[in-house]
C-alpha cells in the first residue's frame, strides 16, 4: 500500500500547482459571468427595440411603402404590411399574400417601395442620393412605367442614379421628365 501511496503522490500534480489551476478556473468563470450578465442586457434591450420596432417603425414603413406600392402597380395591390424581420405581405381580395409568394416583378417592386419608404423614414430632412444598379430587370414595361413614375416624385427631393445596360428605362423616362441627364459610357 506504501508503495502504491508513492505511485500516486508521484504521478499527481502537487498542491500548489492544483491551487494554481483552480485559481485560472475561477478567475476565467468570473469573466464567463460578466459575458452572461452582458448578453442578457443586450437580449433585454433587443427585445425592447423589437416591441418599438412592431409598435411605431413597422407600421410608420408599411404605411410610406404602401403609398408607393398601390402606384407602383397600378392599382392592382393596395396595401403593403411589414413584420419585425421586414417581410412583407400584400393584401388581396380574400386576405394577405406573402411578398414571396408574388412574381418575380411584384417582388421587385414591393421591395424598391420599402427601400424608398426605408429612406423616406430615415432622412426626413436632406435625402441621400439613390444608386439603382438594374433593378428593373424583371419588370414589365407597364410596372416600370408605373414604378419609374413613383421614382422621379423621389427625385425632386434626392438625387437618383439608374444604371442599367437596358434602354427602356431611359425611353421610359424621357416620357415621364424632361428633367433626365442620360450618361452614355462606350
Amino acid at each position: 500500500l506504501e508503495k502504491q501511496r508513492a505511485s500516486l503522490e508521484a504521478r499527481s500534480p502537487s498542491p500548489s500547482v492544483l491551487y494554481g489551476k483552480r485559481e485560472g478556473v475561477r478567475n476565467r468563470l468570473d469573466v464567463l459571468e460578466r459575458k452572461y450578465a452582458s448578453l442578457g442586457v443586450a437580449l433585454e434591450v433587443l427585445d425592447e427595440s423589437r416591441e418599438y420596432m412592431r409598435s411605431t417603425v413597422s407600421p410608420k414603413l408599411a404605411q410610406i411603402a404602401s403609398g408607393y406600392f398601390a402606384p407602383a402597380t397600378g392599382g392592382k395591390y393596395g396595401e403593403l404590411t411589414i413584420s419585425n424581420d421586414l417581410s412583407m405581405a400584400v393584401s388581396v381580395s380574400g386576405g394577405e399574400k406573402e411578398a414571396d409568394y408574388l412574381s418575380a416583378g411584384a417582388r421587385d417592386t414591393a421591395y424598391m417601395c420599402l427601400r424608398l419608404a426605408l429612406v423616406d423614414l430615415l432622412y426626413s430632412r436632406a435625402k441621400p442620393f439613390l444608386v439603382l444598379d438594374d433593378v428593373f430587370s424583371r419588370l414589365d414595361d407597364v410596372r416600370l412605367a408605373y414604378m419609374l413614375r413613383e421614382i422621379a416624385k423621389c427625385a425632386d427631393n434626392s438625387q437618383i442614379f439608374i444604371m442599367t445596360c437596358h434602354e427602356r428605362e431611359s425611353i421610359a423616362l424621357s416620357a415621364l421628365s424632361q428633367n433626365v441627364k442620360k450618361l452614355e459610357l462606350k
